[in-house]
């Protein structure tokens, strides 16, 4: 189209609105008419921006630093338990092997108490804050070396110490989030 001097170039219903992508129902403007439900203007939120800031807070860095060490944590304990059943010759289960049973275990209770826990300080993020996230980010983290390095017989105590911290965290983050969840713990 043109229109004096400025040019406009006009957008086919299929591209749908500047900036946003089709999500694969017409557009409002199509030749077919409106969209028949409300949910087709719908467009999917743009996730890097929303990860960076979240109504205004600053980042959660501590955290994600946290869940990427866990993360690194759990490839380095699989990757120490496919080692030692190349080692031993172990292909499924852990053939009576107490240290095979150590490994498998330590990579085992990692993988059951870091992710809900996770979830669940991320999700006390909106209510509780930098401080409260930071805190039991850091102190998961270290439960969880403590944890994995007294199963494998590196960090004396470290077991006891892991489990019992462990258990703590997530049942305080559970808490935070029961309070916030009733309601007792606004903004």
């Amino acid at each position: 189209m043109h229109d004096g001097n400025l040019e406009v170039r006009q957008r086919t219903a299929r591209q749908g609105p500047v900036g946003r992508r089709h999500p694969g129902l017409p557009a409002q403007n199509s030749p077919h008419g409106p969209a028949p439900l409300a949910f087709a203007r719908w467009s999917p939120p743009n996730m890097a921006i929303e990860c960076r800031q979240i109504e205004g807070r600053p980042p959660v860095p501590v955290f994600f630093v946290c869940a990427g060490l866990l993360g690194l944590l759990a490839a380095a304990l699989t990757v120490h338990v496919g080692l030692m059943r190349g080692r031993k010759g172990i292909n499924l289960g852990d053939g009576d092997d107490a240290e095979m049973q150590a490994a498998v275990r330590a990579h085992g209770n990692l993988m059951e108490f870091a992710p809900i826990t996770l979830l669940m300080i991320y999700m006390a993020s909106d209510f509780y804050g930098f401080r409260t996230v930071a805190a039991l980010s850091v102190l998961l983290l270290a439960a969880r070396v403590l944890h994995a390095g007294g199963m494998l017989g590196l960090i004396p105590k470290g077991r006891l110490v892991g489990t019992v911290a462990s258990c703590i965290i997530l049942g305080v983050a559970s808490i935070l989030l029961a309070i916030a969840g009733v309601g007792l713990k606004q903004y």
